[in-house]
């Protein structure tokens, strides 16, 4: 919550050496690239920041680490679980929700309405002040599903569903959650962003660990405080479907702890 550098520690899975990589240069806003990693091997990694004050921040995401993005293999056959939600007669019992506005008081929410093609009807987030598809800065709006869904006993469950997506990229996200306990808590399934064509639909999924038992899923739009220019239109989305596979990518379900020192060896050592 102030401006501090931005660093990643990371390692080989098993093995004890941390590399640190980062930037110096204070911000709030954090990014890091991480180069010359070997797609065949697991690593693990925590995020860290120092302020000007030389107060650290590590996050392990409580002991348990993160693990890099890796290709899936093939996932096999396809299952659908339930009907499409084409949202053509109505909202279908998914509710809306706001949680934030910005500096002004300017809102957005999911609001349903035309998708462009005369004969569909989808989900937009809108300005609640402009009445147009528009989002404003420091906003949270979340679309979410009527009841939960099983996902049988397929090792991968998804969220099958068509997108318009026209944000800010890397710091304004459509993101997928969902929750094994009812909404009390969520986990974050997948997050978009940038433009993937915009008014135009393209048709893409967010792919889980299936947690076994009923799960019920959202939609999330957040922007950051910033104010975005030129102006972006945000997302769309139309058609969701529940499918699972039965392969679930490596790593996707096991636990990945950290083997060495918890948390690591601070910045000064």
């Amino acid at each position: 919550n102030v401006s501090s550098d931005s660093m990643v520690l990371f390692r080989e899975r098993g093995t004890t050496q941390w590399t640190q990589v980062g930037t110096p240069a204070r911000t709030r806003i954090h990014q890091v690239q991480v180069q010359g990693l070997d797609s065949s091997k697991f690593y693990e990694f925590v995020v860290r920041s120092r302020a000007c004050n030389a107060a650290t921040t590590t996050d392990t995401n409580n002991g348990a680490g993160y693990d890099f993005y890796r290709h899936a293999p093939d996932p096999g056959p396809r299952t659908q679980h339930g009907t499409t939600f084409d949202f053509e007669t109505g909202a279908e019992g998914w509710t809306v929700a706001r949680t934030t506005q910005d500096q002004a008081g300017l809102a957005s929410e999911w609001r349903r309405g035309p998708t462009g093609d005369a004969s569909a009807t989808g989900w937009h987030v809108t300005s609640t002040t402009l009445g147009v598809p528009w989002y404003h800065n420091f906003n949270e709006t979340t679309l979410t599903a009527p009841a939960p869904v099983s996902f049988g006993t397929d090792g991968l469950a998804a969220v099958e569903f068509s997108m318009a997506l026209d944000s800010e990229p890397t710091f304004d996200f459509l993101y997928v959650d969902y929750s094994t306990n009812a909404g009390a808590s969520w986990t974050e399934a997948a997050h978009f962003d940038g433009h993937n064509g915009h008014p135009a639909y393209t048709s893409t999924d967010a792919r889980f660990g299936n947690p076994g038992g009923p799960v019920l899923v959202r939609f999330r739009f957040k922007s950051d405080e910033l104010l975005s220019s030129p102006a972006y239109l945000g997302a769309s989305i139309d058609r969701v479907t529940y499918a699972s596979y039965p392969n679930a990518p490596p790593g996707i379900t096991e636990n990945l702890p950290l083997t060495g020192p918890v948390p690591p060896p601070s910045a000064n050592a």
